[in-house]
């Protein structure tokens, strides 16, 4: 497969990256839709939007590393939506943190959720495979980081956000990579399960071997 070269000038950093030359590069902004989520009002208010709530409302303390979220530690209840305090985004939508010392952090979520004002929201059109979208953003963190504005905090806003250039594959190759990196990281997971049994195996013996020699049940001769 013959390469091109893809390259770009954002914030005065000229970036030069070889890729398919099938492939296209193109503006967040023209593949996707972006929203920054919000935190529902609750002073005046004489509803508690957090109490037994049961829709995930993400900030980024759920996030872990750059794997799949899960649930939220916060939930907001139904009324929040209906009364237009949040917004409910839909499903295998991909979630950024945009501000702090975690900015560039990247998970999706399968189901509808919503989100704080520390994170975008980036919910791809139907011809872009969307976990693609979420893997690219996990490869490319220092485009991300490079991107942000630093006043007293790193913040990529909206409008930073919607100008990260992306890299496009033919939907059917996005697909194939998407397969290939599950895959593959299936593996690589597998792997690290048995090595930290070996590593707990390990530290048993050693625990038990030291516990033997320091009672005497295991007899040391010294050359």
């Amino acid at each position: 497969m013959e390469n091109g070269e893809w390259k770009m000038k954002d914030s005065g950093i000229e970036w030069l990256v070889e890729i398919p030359e099938h492939w296209e590069v193109k503006r967040l902004k023209t593949i996707a839709r972006v929203q920054t989520g919000r935190t529902p009002k609750i002073q005046n208010s004489q509803i508690d939007f957090f109490e037994n709530g049961e829709i995930n409302w993400f900030t980024p303390s759920d996030f872990d590393g750059n794997s799949e979220l899960i649930e939220s530690k916060r939930k907001l209840v139904f009324e929040a939506f209906e009364t237009g305090e949040v917004e409910l985004f839909p499903e295998n939508s991909i979630y950024l943190v945009s501000i702090g010392a975690t900015l560039g952090k990247v998970s999706f979520f399968r189901d509808k959720a919503s989100a704080n004002q520390q994170i975008n929201i980036i919910i791809f059109s139907q011809a872009f495979n969307p976990i693609f979208g979420y893997y690219f953003l996990v490869g490319n963190k220092e485009m991300i980081t490079l991107e942000a504005d630093y006043t007293t905090l790193p913040i990529l806003n909206q409008s930073k956000t919607k100008s990260l250039s992306f890299a496009v594959p033919p939907i059917q190759e996005q697909q194939s990579i998407v397969r290939h990196i599950e895959t593959e990281c299936a593996r690589i997971d597998a792997k690290k399960s048995k090595t930290k049994e070996l590593i707990a195996l390990l530290n048993e013996y050693r625990t038990a071997l030291i516990s033997e020699v320091v009672t005497g049940k295991v007899k040391v001769i010294e050359n």
